[in-house]
C-alpha cells in the first residue's frame, strides 16, 4: 500500500548540515522544517566577499581616474603644433590607456561576477532551512546517499500487487471497479478502480 505521491528531498553535499529535524515515520506539514545548512561558514564568505568587493569598487573608482586624466594628457599633447608634440610621451600615454581600459574592464568583470556570487549565498543564507512541500510522512533518511529525504504523501493510496494468469483471465483490468479484503481482520475491506496493469512489470507473473 503506498500513496500516490512521494517527494524525494535532496541536499547539497558541499554543505555541512547543522541539524536534522525529522525521523522515519514522523509526520511533516507543509512548510515544516526537515533540516537546515550550517551558516556559520556561509557567513563568514560573504563577509570576506564583501572586501573584497569594497577593494574592487575602490580599484574601479581608481583606474576610472587615471582614464580620464590619460585622455586628457593625450588631447593636450595632440592638440600642440607638429613640431612641438612629444611622439615617445604621446605613444607611452597610449599605451598607459589601453592598458589601464583593460585593467578597468577587468575589475568591472570581476565586480560583477563577485556580485553575482554574495547574491547567490545570501539566498542560501535566507533559505538555510529545507522545508517540507508537501503534508506528508518521512519514509526514509539516507545520510550517505541520494534522495538525503523521501516523503510520502498523505491523502489517497494505491494498492500494489502481483497477479498471476488466472487473476488475469478473471477479468483483473484497468477500469474495473476491485474490492480489497484485509487479511488481518475480514471485516475491514476497501473499494477502488484498477488504474493499470503492468504487464512489462516482471518475471513470469504479471503486475
Amino acid at each position: 500500500v503506498v500513496s500516490e505521491n512521494a517527494v524525494e528531498i535532496t541536499r547539497d553535499t558541499d554543505k555541512q548540515i547543522e541539524e536534522l529535524y525529522v525521523a522515519v515515520g514522523d509526520t511533516v506539514r507543509i512548510n515544516e522544517k526537515l533540516f537546515e545548512y550550517d551558516t556559520d561558514t556561509l557567513s563568514l564568505t560573504i563577509d570576506k566577499q564583501e572586501l573584497e568587493l569594497d577593494k574592487l569598487e575602490q580599484q574601479i573608482k581608481d583606474l576610472t581616474t587615471q582614464v580620464k586624466d590619460l585622455e586628457k594628457q593625450i588631447k593636450t599633447e595632440k592638440a600642440k603644433k607638429e613640431k612641438n608634440q612629444d611622439k615617445q610621451l604621446l605613444a607611452t600615454l597610449e599605451m598607459s590607456l589601453r592598458q589601464v581600459n583593460v585593467d578597468l574592464t577587468t575589475a568591472t568583470y570581476d565586480k560583477n561576477a563577485l556580485q553575482t556570487e554574495i547574491k547567490y549565498n545570501k539566498s542560501m543564507l535566507t533559505n538555510a532551512a529545507v522545508r517540507s512541500p508537501i503534508k506528508g510522512t518521512i519514509r526514509s533518511i539516507n545520510e550517505n546517499g541520494s534522495p538525503y529525504i523521501t516523503i510520502q504523501q498523505a491523502g489517497s493510496y494505491q494498492v500494489k500487487g502481483v497477479l498471476n494468469e488466472l487473476s488475469l483471465n478473471a477479468g483483473i483490468m484497468e477500469g474495473v471497479g476491485v474490492t480489497i479484503l484485509s487479511r488481518v481482520d475480514p471485516t475491514q475491506f476497501w473499494t477502488g478502480v484498477v488504474t493499470l496493469v503492468d504487464y512489462n512489470a516482471g518475471g513470469s507473473n504479471e503486475q
